[in-house]
Order: structure tokens, then sequence, then C-alpha cells
């Protein structure tokens, strides 16, 4: 809560896993008026089930004042934990354009890589964000995703997808779409992915995802807030005169996370507590 006192202000939160906080969010105008206000904020990409410390930043002409430090616990992630591989997004960041338009056609396609120094379990879930533009509100959900898992090109070194080696396409029923950040509208989602696919050690693999919805508006992946990756994210989008993989103009990762296959424990546990039941009950 922010109270102005009749002079032009803004706030911002800082938040981290600390009292330092180190992370901060986008500027919020709250006016000139006279009232306490509540200031909102949808979080960007935190951990599930982790506390974090985070407080309320107003400034205007006459100084800067600082909320008391507030802590805070997220809630359980839907999807399966602990990530594979973690490429959290960066809600300021712009976005790799990425689409499939049929009424004005053209094929855009956005792709980063990853790779495994040693061998790793199937990943069978995958989670990603986009935004859009060049279009009117309302946000217009995508009618599918199309994943493509490529290779690096033969070699081995440099940046290049080439082969296709699995595709998945998904309708958005099965893409769990969520507004994730209401200031620049950008929506998240997962999907299951069936087959499941287990990466080699040492294999340099690219992956892309492809929302399917006709122009306009334009669709974007929203980019990450580490740059992990053996090589920067490409692009190709011919309509856009990128008519071969390019590196990104950001020199920016793509933000995607990849989740293994549950542990087969759990579900086993079920299944052995339904037939002891089921066996006291034909006694």
């Amino acid at each position: 809560i922010a109270n102005p006192n009749g002079i032009q202000s803004y706030a911002y939160f800082e938040y981290g896993v600390d009292a330092t906080y180190g992370f901060r969010g986008p500027t919020y105008d709250i006016g000139n008026g006279t009232n306490a206000l509540n200031v909102v904020e949808t979080s960007p990409q935190l951990a599930p089930s982790f506390t974090y410390h985070y407080r309320l930043v107003a400034y205007n002409e006459i100084g800067t004042n600082y909320g008391a430090d507030q802590a805070v616990t997220t809630i359980a992630s839907p999807v399966n934990m602990p990530a594979m591989w973690f490429q959290p997004v960066n809600i300021l960041s712009g976005v790799a354009a990425s689409q499939s338009a049929t009424n004005y056609p053209f094929d855009a396609r956005a792709a980063d890589d990853f790779m495994y120094s040693s061998a790793t379990t199937h990943f069978s879930q995958v989670r990603w964000w986009t935004r859009e533009w060049n279009g009117a509100p309302p946000y217009v959900s995508p009618y599918a995703f199309n994943i493509y898992l490529y290779t690096n090109y033969p070699g081995g070194a440099g940046c290049y997808p080439t082969n296709v080696i699995q595709t998945w396409t998904f309708p958005l029923s099965e893409c769990h779409e969520e507004l994730f950040e209401t200031n620049y509208l950008m929506y998240s989602y997962w999907a299951e992915l069936s087959p499941t696919f287990q990466p080699e050690a040492g294999v340099h693999y690219w992956l892309s995802i492809q929302p399917v919805v006709n122009f306009t508006p334009q669709i974007g992946l929203g980019l990450s807030a580490y740059d992990v990756n053996v090589c920067t994210a490409m692009q190709v989008f011919a309509l856009a005169s990128i008519p071969d993989w390019t590196t990104l103009s950001s020199e920016q990762d793509i933000a995607y996370v990849l989740y293994p296959v549950p542990e087969p424990a759990l579900f086993f546990a079920l299944i052995t507590g339904i037939s002891l039941l089921l066996i006291k009950k034909r006694k």
C-alpha cells in the first residue's frame, strides 16, 4: 500500500531469497492522489514451495520510502519437480517470434539448445511463456502448439538446428493456459509430452515451440532471465527476411523448463493401496 500524498509517485517491488533482495519488478505509476493505494504485482517466475522476501518501494520528487520486509511462500508447482532444465522467463525482456499462420502464410520458429554432459532420465513435461503484438486486445489464444526437437548439425560444434528428430502437437486444451503477468499480458503454458524423450549424454539438442494462430496478432516466446545454454537462441522467419536459422539480435536465450517423468514409486504405492482395498472388500 502506498500514498502519493498529492505528488506524482511511482512504486515497485524488490524481492529475493532474503532481506537483501537482489531482484526488482516493473515500475507502477501510482498517480498523485491523497489516498492509500493497493499495489499488486503478478510475480515473475519463482520457484514453487519456496519462501521469498519482498518489500514495496515508493518514490517521488521528494524522496524514496521503503516498506517493511515481508515474506511469502509460493504454492506447489502443478508440474513435476525438480526441473531437469531450468530457464525461467524474464518478464521485462522482449520475445522471439514463433508462429504458424495460414491466412497470412508464414512459418516462424525460434529454437534454443540444451545438452547434458552425463546420462539423464526422460523428460515428460515442458513449460513456456508467450506474449503477442501487432494486434488489438484482447489476447488471442493459439489454436494449438507445435513442439520440435532438433539435433545440432553434424560434427557437434557450432550452433545450428538441423534434423527434426521428434515432434509433438498439442491443442490449446492440453496446454494449461494461464495469465502469468498482467502488466505485459504474458501467458504461461505447460504440456505433457507423449512419447517422453530421453536425451543422450553429450548430444546437442534444440527445442522449438511454435504457437499456431492466424496473423494478426503475432506471437513470440518469452526470453530467459539466464543465459545458460551452449549457444544463443536462434530464429528462422522468412517473411521477416530471416530465411535461415539466425542468432537472435538480443543474444538471449528462450525461457523454457523441462521436467522429468514422475518417479514410479508413488504410482506403485497407489496401485498397491487400491489392490489391498479391493482384496479387503472381497473378504
